[in-house]
């Protein structure tokens, strides 16, 4: 939270987009139950470095954020990009074909938020709000999906 913090104070001070990718791993538990945890941890491992490779900046950081659930802030960055990353990142968890049990294979569901500096205002628990509801609205809508936040 004190690296989201400096983002958005960074992108206050320079007027510039702010976006939150937070993304939950769908079938996660059927991964550990049928799998094993060790499987588990390493199907965690995975998504980490996938997340990583999509970071091109140093302001750039993935992080766990719980569980299955990860984010990624990308600062400086606008709504349009943020939505080509997060559908870059679930397409390629999906290329991972991660199949945890009769045919069920681990995917992601993907909620993005991007602010404006004006927007920036409300604060970062605004757009942390915003990227969680658009992550489960994406989950609702049938998982593996990605879907933009209406900021």
């Amino acid at each position: 939270n004190s690296f989201l913090h400096n983002e958005w104070r960074r992108s206050m001070r320079e007027h510039t987009p702010l976006s939150l990718i937070m993304l939950d791993l769908d079938n996660f538990k059927a991964c550990n139950d049928h799998l094993g945890h060790q499987m588990g941890d390493g199907s965690l491992q995975l998504v980490g470095h996938l997340l990583q490779s999509f970071c091109q900046r140093p302001a750039d950081l993935p992080c766990r954020f719980g569980g299955d659930e990860f984010a990624l802030i990308l600062g400086n960055t606008d709504r349009d990009a943020a939505q080509r990353i997060g559908e870059e990142i679930r397409q390629a968890i999906n290329d991972l074909d991660i199949v945890v049990a009769n045919n069920i294979q681990l995917s992601a569901s993907i909620g993005i938020a991007t602010y404006t500096a004006e927007q920036l205002l409300e604060g970062e628990g605004a757009l942390l709000a915003a990227a969680d509801a658009a992550l489960y609205c994406a989950k609702g809508a049938g998982k593996n999906r990605s879907h933009c936040a209406s900021c």
